[in-house]
């Protein structure tokens, strides 16, 4: 393990693949009961959602937390843990319920267990968003179930 510098975490052993980036203080350091996350700075934009956008790279980042993992990244040395999310929020909202999904940007029927009805998901905001910035619509085309 790389204690006291950010490790991503994959679960084949490709790190470029690697969804989060964990880092831990070093067994030396004074550790803190804290744990700086950063949910939201991820870059990573699949090549699948970005075929089905209708709004470039540059609008869809409005969403992000740009930067946020860097200013964290150096809090190891310091003795605080880091995590965060490699993949962009707009690909994936890791602060929503899994089930958090809005039936309008799907062009099947959802599963019964999927959780609709929050003013998040409402908003465009669900765990798979379908609107960044001031109610841009992320994608083209309705998306499916199975992706």
């Amino acid at each position: 393990m790389n204690v006291g510098r950010p490790r991503v975490l994959s679960a084949d052993g490709d790190d470029s693949t690697a969804p989060l980036v964990v880092g831990l203080p070093a067994a030396t350091s004074v550790s803190a009961p804290v744990v700086f996350a950063s949910p939201h700075s991820g870059r990573i934009y699949p090549q699948p959602m970005m075929d089905a956008a209708r709004i470039g790279r540059h609008t869809i980042r409005q969403s992000e937390d740009a930067f946020v993992d860097v200013l964290i990244d150096g809090a190891p040395t310091a003795g605080i843990a880091t995590i965060a999310a490699r993949f962009a929020r707009a690909y994936l909202d890791v602060n929503r319920g899994p089930w958090e999904l809005d039936p309008e940007m799907f062009a099947d029927e959802l599963p019964a267990y999927a959780r609709s009805d929050s003013a998040r998901v409402a908003a465009g905001l669900g765990v798979i968003p379908r609107t960044v910035g001031s109610d841009q619509n992320i994608y083209a085309r309705k998306l499916t179930f199975a992706e």
